[in-house]
């Protein structure tokens, strides 16, 4: 980016068309320098961070239904299937948070899933 003329005014840039991360939250890591034609620095600037984006992202898709019986007060399983709008990282998780009227307890004995999912035992 050339500044066009020689000045110690203020300067403002915009840049766009960049892709959010996939997070929400600060991001870090930015630093601006200003350098001569040859590449020599004449500033720099301390590591700037932006205050992040903060506004999750829906699923594109989400089916959620019961596995095997439906029947009032019996054990039973629910499948969730989730269509991504963007990709998990590694060491990304999903939250399931249950209402009040489903009891989690000591029968609850995993959680299965593919692709990227481990099977997770409990107890």
């Amino acid at each position: 980016m050339n500044s066009g003329s020689d000045s110690t005014a203020s300067q403002a840039v915009t840049i766009r068309g960049f892709k959010n991360p996939i997070k929400t939250g600060r991001s870090t890591g930015f630093v601006i320098q200003s350098q001569t034609e040859d590449g020599y620095v004449i500033g720099v600037s301390p590591v700037l961070s932006l205050q992040g984006t903060s506004i999750p992202t829906d699923f594109q898709r989400i089916e959620f239904s019961f596995d095997d019986t439906s029947r009032v007060g019996e054990y039973s399983a629910f499948k969730i299937n989730i269509e991504m709008k963007v990709p998990t990282e590694k060491n990304c998780f999903f939250k399931v948070k249950f209402p009040d009227s489903f009891a989690v307890d000591q029968q609850m004995i995993g959680l299965y899933g593919t692709q990227l999912f481990q099977p997770l035992n409990f107890g």
